[in-house]
């Protein structure tokens, strides 16, 4: 199955092997318990201000597969976000931030939208 975190309004048809959810309903302890019993393809994450890091740190441990969409100006709360989805290039990650560099140099399943 694959898992999609993203905007209602962004919700576009899915095939039947596909779950959407609201970064809101991230808040929900047992949105994370329907999240952490499940075995993941592939995860899809549109960060957005409405995406809380603390409530996505524990994505990598459901898959290994995550693929994350953030917009073309990103700020420091998204940077938050890459550094709980992806634990262990945190630092990679914010010396890129810091340098200006691009961040899908340092984890390459990063895109970027308008």
């Amino acid at each position: 199955m694959k898992l999609y975190i993203q905007d209602f309004e962004q919700h576009r048809k899915l095939s039947e092997n596909a779950f959407t959810i609201d970064p809101e309903m991230l808040k929900f302890k047992a949105v994370h318990l329907f999240i952490a019993s499940h075995n993941w393809e592939q995860i899809e994450i549109h960060l957005s201000n409405r995406v809380d890091p603390e409530d996505i740190k524990y994505l990598h441990l459901v898959s290994d597969n995550i693929k994350t969409i953030i917009p073309k100006d990103s700020k420091q709360d998204v940077l938050r976000c890459l550094c709980n989805i992806y634990p262990d290039k945190a630092g990679s990650l914010r010396q890129a931030y810091m340098c200006n560099s691009s961040l899908d140099r340092v984890v390459t399943s990063i895109e970027f939208s308008n």
